[in-house]
């Protein structure tokens, strides 16, 4: 049976395919749960008078989607001569 010497530890060579796939698995999975329970956040910015300002953020995309679609009719809806 083979071994593996790992930072003075004599282990099994089947055990560093089991140790390996713990260290991607472990941080992987910690990713995935932090993406599902907190998810990602949206921001609308705007350039007022040459600084930017933050008009809305929202973790919801639907309600997003929603707002920015209002914000671009009610800009394109006003007249670019006045």
């Amino acid at each position: 049976m083979p071994v593996v010497i790992v930072s003075g530890w004599f282990v099994p060579a089947g055990g560093v395919l089991v140790l390996a796939g713990i260290l991607v698995a472990v941080p992987a999975a910690l990713a995935a749960a932090r993406a599902w329970w907190r998810p990602a956040e949206y921001q609308l910015w705007a350039d007022y008078q040459g600084s930017p300002v933050q008009l809305y953020r929202t973790r919801d995309a639907i309600e997003f989607g929603r707002i920015t679609r209002a914000v671009i009719r009610v800009c394109a809806g006003r007249s670019t001569t006045a």
